[in-house]
């Protein structure tokens, strides 16, 4: 049996996951919670949602979760008002996914 050893920085890398279960005050509706990952980098941190494939970072696991926040409900108002043939297949994929997860409130 032949094993691969992983490189030295990916062996160190701390990844926790972290739910996001609200956007309030936003008027945004969460369906269902969203784990994104967070881990530490070099100059902070990163969180990401591999789902939607979003990717954001901050100087720490908070505001690394905040700003990941931020940009899942600007993706999701930006590629919303779009008409679905104007969209490329992969914002059309990143928005399917974020609208099984996201609604906005009546």
């Amino acid at each position: 049996v032949q094993t691969c050893a992983l490189p030295i920085w990916l062996e160190s890398v701390q990844t926790k996951i972290v739910p996001i279960n609200t956007f309030a005050p936003e008027q945004y509706e969460l369906l269902k919670p969203i784990l994104v990952s967070v881990f530490s980098v070099e100059a902070g941190f990163e969180a990401g949602w591999f789902d939607a494939n979003i990717h954001t970072s901050g100087d720490n696991e908070e505001e690394a979760v905040s700003n990941l926040k931020s940009l899942i409900l600007d993706f999701f108002d930006s590629f919303s008002k779009e008409p679905p043939e104007k969209l490329g297949v992969e914002p059309k994929r990143q928005l399917s996914v974020i609208k099984a997860f996201i609604k906005r409130k009546a």
